[in-house]
């Protein structure tokens, strides 16, 4: 049941996405960088708007989708399939996860054909490029950096889900939305300092450079055993939050839940 409840949750999303996705790709087909022209210029606006609209996507079709699948009046569908709150939530997440993932990739993807476009389809080239990245991508460091952006993301996607179940409980009755997004506001900034200022400071994960580190560890340079102790931290705290905001809202979608 566990995984027809994941394939009905990615049939009731995809729809949104590959709009979105395609119209990414053929403007990133239509974009030449090599010859500047109408076309060239109209697809590279709609490119870059697609591009961002598809990240916003991400974020308004996993608070809708969960919105309506979970205290709409719709939900009351939702409540008496025979899943435990564990297995709903489990759903959730690994879909907004999922989709995320697939909207980086076709992002790489849309980046790769422009590439390919500047270089003019010299394969030869592409080829040496990306067997040089995924050699990166493929060492300890980076596959650990990975790990905790997958992490974290799901952490992220938990963090909304809490606060959208806290606010669905008879302690919020009204203003619910702008209460949600002060909670997960006010819940992210002290987090924020007291894991990177506090936790994070002696592995140097806090300072202005750390960008630069990251970009510099995926093209080959090595990187401090501190700073991969660091990461390592990073994603224990992240799997501990992770843990949290999942058993929070598992506690609140059995005991406190509030169905409009």
């Amino acid at each position: 049941m566990f995984w027809k409840l994941c394939k009905h949750e990615l049939k009731c999303s995809y729809r949104s996405f590959l709009v979105l996705y395609a119209i990414v790709m053929v403007a990133a087909l239509l974009m030449n960088p090599r010859n500047e022209g109408m076309i060239t210029n109209i697809a590279a606006i709609v490119y870059i708007i697609m591009s961002v609209v598809m990240f916003i996507m991400c974020v308004v079709v996993i608070i809708k989708n969960y919105s309506n699948s979970m205290f709409s009046r719709n939900s009351y569908l939702t409540h008496t399939l025979p899943v435990t709150s564990t297995q709903l939530l489990l759903t959730k997440i690994l879909s907004a996860v999922f989709w995320i993932i697939v909207s980086v990739f076709v992002l790489f993807l849309s980046m790769l054909i422009i590439g390919l476009r500047v270089s003019g389809f010299d394969f030869s080239a592409i080829t040496e490029t990306l067997q040089q990245f995924f050699s990166t991508v493929i060492a300890v460091d980076s596959l650990l950096y990975l790990f905790y952006m997958i992490v974290d993301t799901a952490e992220s996607v938990a963090l909304v889900y809490l606060v959208m179940n806290i606010t669905h409980t008879t302690y919020v009755p009204r203003y619910r939305t702008a209460v949600a997004i002060l909670l997960y506001i006010l819940i992210s900034w002290i987090l924020s300092f007291v894991f990177d200022r506090i936790l994070l400071a002696p592995f140097h994960l806090a300072s202005d450079d750390f960008a630069g580190t990251i970009m510099g560890m995926f093209m080959g340079m090595q990187v401090e055993y501190q700073f991969m102790a660091g990461v390592g931290i990073m994603i224990v705290k992240s799997l501990l939050l992770l843990s949290l905001f999942f058993f929070g809202s598992k506690y609140i979608l059995d005991h406190k839940l509030e169905i409009e």
